[in-house]
């Protein structure tokens, strides 16, 4: 997978870099730079260190076997009194996209916390998260309790993220890279179709799905109406489902010129998109059900910057 390269300290050098791979795992790697102003002169490191996060798949088990193809996507998160840089990615088997139920694993989307935000993480204190250890399943966001009552996942806050579960029966797979803006996190996914088209020269019409939730805690960002019954109801809630005969890219935002008063175009696409024909996908100006979410509700201010050639 790509790497996602950072500059924590706005200093000018890249300090930072996250990894992942189809064995499942997330790699921080911590590079040397004497001028790095958060990180005092006596944590500093002279050479490269490489940590583990996180160790998501399993071997022997088809159902663990989770695999990243695409570069995890960091976000600076401020939550309280809590600080830390969240890790988004979702998992699924790209090169066997049709792949289902017994088939496949049960592919997850990710945010795990990295709460190191400034210290290099101590090889000899730092548990790796093992399967999901340590992370809080929000699959289900709310329970009902023994009272009737219904009440948020409990103790959520206090683990080290979470995961959500695809729909494995139906092999549901995220496929592109998450995406986070303003407190929100964006996922695509792809569900295959079982069936083959009547037309022999055309492609099957499968599923696409967007997922648009807190970064936190994994709840709708967006309260959707979709009412796939493939999906429980609190999936239909953060998501929302559209045909497709491809893999959805990650959701892109294109600014318009005045995005403060006239907010920004969220846009999903597929390759027949891309390469200029007419296709399923969400975008445009966000007509109707088909709104991503409402462009005005981001609170997004015009940043402009200059650089010397």
């Amino acid at each position: 997978a790509d790497l996602r390269v950072i500059d924590i300290d706005g200093n000018g050098v890249h300090d930072r870099i996250y990894a992942a791979d189809t064995g499942g795992r997330i790699y921080r790697l911590d590079l040397p730079d004497a001028t790095n102003r958060a990180i005092p002169d006596s944590d500093k490191i002279k050479a490269p260190r490489i940590t583990l996060l996180a160790e998501l798949s399993r071997d022997g088990s088809v159902e663990d076997n989770r695999r990243f193809y695409n570069e995890p996507d960091t976000a600076m998160i401020v939550d309280g009194r809590e600080r830390y840089i969240a890790i988004s990615i979702g998992s699924g088997y790209r090169a066997h996209p049709l792949k289902k139920d017994a088939d496949t694993a049960q592919d997850r989307l990710y945010m795990i916390k990295d709460k190191n935000l400034y210290s290099i993480p101590d090889p000899d204190t730092l548990s790796t998260i093992q399967h999901g250890s340590g992370l809080v399943d929000l699959t289900q966001y709310t329970y009902t309790d023994s009272n009737g009552k219904t009440v948020p996942v409990p103790d959520w806050d206090k683990k080290d993220g979470w995961y959500v579960n695809l729909n494995r029966r139906i092999g549901e797979k995220a496929l592109a890279a998450a995406f986070t803006l303003d407190n929100t996190v964006f996922f695509t996914t792809f569900q295959p179709e079982s069936g083959l088209p009547a037309d022999a020269c055309s492609a099957a019409a499968h599923t696409a799905r967007a997922y648009v939730m807190k970064v936190s805690n994994a709840k709708p960002a967006v309260h959707f109406t979709d009412t796939d019954t493939d999906l429980s109801g609190m999936q239909n809630e953060r998501s929302l489902s559209y045909a497709t005969q491809d893999i959805p890219t990650s959701v892109m935002v294109i600014a318009k010129k005045n995005p403060k008063k006239e907010g920004v175009l969220l846009h999903v696409m597929t390759s027949d998109q891309l390469s200029g024909s007419e296709g399923p996908g969400i975008g445009g100006d966000c007509p109707g059900a088909n709104c991503l979410i409402n462009p005005k509700a981001l609170n997004l201010i015009k940043v402009y910057w200059e650089e010397e050639l």
